[in-house]
């Protein structure tokens, strides 16, 4: 039991740390990047309202804080690299101002302006550019903005944020690993307290009930039966079953019951276990539906199992409704078995 909570607890801890840090990268890069377009969108609208940058005063200090992520400097005009392309509506190129970039001859900005005439795009990336369209007349004029840069640190801060998490996530997962158990500790000890306490409980309460049963019999040879001897008899084997019962349940998770584990055909001991459970239903005048599926087998303690479903059949008969009805559903599910009672 131990290691399945240890297991669960790991799991638990891990998947939301997951969570959070997901949640948090995705908040922090979606936010980068839309820094970084909204900066590239300032510097178009600049572009296309001057047909270029002019020269740039030193920012102001804004009114607000983080009124502007990235203000344009004096140094603006120089270092950024751009080209224009005029064309008609059928691609063909009318002008090309090309002297602000030099990477780029005019074919091959005839073939960007082919591209993204056939994707029938107004702005966007197209390679290491952020380009925007607008019409001047009967021409399409075409804005290319280099945005290598501004990609390059998109791209840097995603790989850097998913190694951060891989080796956040792992270094967490040791951690756990190493304190699960210290962590669990006082819930193993609840749950081995109360499982103690049930079992000392059991065997407390078996003497005085065998007193009872062994007086009871006692006084019926001596003054002969009557209902009063007869209902003591009744509760006490009532009161001694339920403890057994107690018993039986609190085992249930014991790991030494792990080595008692064997495959076993679970359909025909739940059909061994349902048996003597539908003359009682009947003489109780109640009915017992059952829907077990035939050819299940399962790996594990079969007389437990057994013994779980008599005490859910009993209950269920003595403690339902008057009349009531008791359906009892065993259905493969995927790599699950499914044990309904109701």
């Amino acid at each position: 039991m131990e290691a399945k909570l240890r297991r669960k607890f790991i799991f638990v801890s891990m998947s939301s740390l997951m969570t959070v840090l997901i949640l948090l990268v995705a908040g922090i890069n979606i936010f980068h990047y839309s820094v970084q377009v909204r900066s590239q969108e300032t510097l178009l609208d600049l572009i296309i309202e001057n047909a270029g940058i002019p020269p740039v005063p030193p920012p102001k200090k804004p009114d607000r804080p983080f009124q502007e992520f990235k203000p344009l400097s004096p140094e603006t005009g120089f270092t950024t690299r751009y080209f224009i392309v005029r064309s008609d509506q059928a691609g063909t190129i009318h002008a090309a101002d090309m002297d602000f970039i030099a990477s780029v001859s005019e074919e091959q900005a005839e073939e960007y302006v082919q591209k993204i005439l056939q994707k029938g795009k107004s702005s966007g990336f197209y390679g290491d550019y952020r380009f925007r369209t607008y019409r001047d007349g009967d021409e399409t004029v075409f804005v290319f903005l280099n945005s290598s840069n501004e990609l390059q640190s998109i791209k840097l801060l995603a790989a850097t944020s998913i190694i951060i998490v891989l080796i956040v996530s792992a270094a967490v997962f040791v951690l756990l690993c190493l304190t699960s158990k210290v962590a669990i500790r006082p819930f193993i000890k609840n749950v081995e307290r109360q499982k103690q306490f049930i079992t000392n409980a059991g065997h407390e309460l078996k003497t005085p009930l065998t007193s009872i049963a062994t007086s009871a019999d006692v006084l019926a040879l001596t003054q002969g039966e009557n209902e009063w001897l007869v209902n003591i008899r009744k509760q006490t084997l009532r009161l001694t079953k339920l403890v057994g019962e107690l018993v039986a349940l609190s085992r249930l998770d014991e790991e030494d019951l792990i080595q008692e584990q064997a495959p076993f055909s679970l359909s025909d001991a739940i059909w061994e276990t349902v048996e003597p459970f539908l003359g009682l239903a009947q003489a109780a005048g109640k009915s017992f539906e059952q829907d077990i599926e035939d050819g299940l087998s399962y790996c594990g303690n079969q007389s437990d199992i057994q013994k779980m479903l008599s005490i859910l059949l009993d209950n269920a008969i003595k403690y339902s409704d008057a009349g009531g009805s008791i359906r009892l559903n065993v259905r493969k599910l995927k790599r699950n078995i499914v044990i309904k009672l109701y």
